[in-house]
């Protein structure tokens, strides 16, 4: 019989919102990482059929947890650029508002090609479809 050591790295760190991770690969940031070292010394004979199964499993949900993480930074990584293209499309609908508000005169294409003035009441309608589209898709929206 002999013995046989087992040595493991384990990361452990702190990210920007003061989260603190574990993980067998060092993060791609450059943080503070505090590294973990794990020692198992025992005879290779005696591991137990049921020892390598809660080893097999550690392992495999050690790599659930990281796809799990993976598929969440991706979700969080749309999720922002939709609210970047929110906010995009929120300060034209602003744009579009002020326009209106300032009492410019808004001109139009006619159907002969040609500038068209809108009237008052076109404006009118206009300006609180903008504000209405607002409302729904901006208001509490942070810049």
């Amino acid at each position: 019989m002999f013995s046989v050591a087992v040595s493991a790295q384990i990361y452990k760190w702190t990210d920007e919102s003061g989260k603190v991770h574990y993980s067998d690969k060092a993060p791609d940031k450059k943080q503070a990482v505090e590294k973990i070292n794990i020692e198992i010394d025992r005879a290779a004979s005696q591991k137990s059929k049921s020892e390598r199964r809660s080893l097999e499993n550690t392992q495999r949900f050690l790599k659930v947890l990281e796809e799990e993480k993976a598929v969440k930074r991706e979700k969080e990584k749309e999720h922002a650029k939709k609210q970047d293209k929110m906010r995009a499309y929120c300060q034209r609908l602003e744009k579009e508002i002020s326009i209106y508000k300032k009492g410019y005169a808004i001109v139009r294409y006619g159907q002969d090609g040609g500038h068209e003035y809108l009237t008052d009441e076109e404006i009118e309608v206009d300006m609180k479809k903008f504000e209405d589209k607002w409302e729904k898709n901006c208001e509490g929206l942070t810049n």
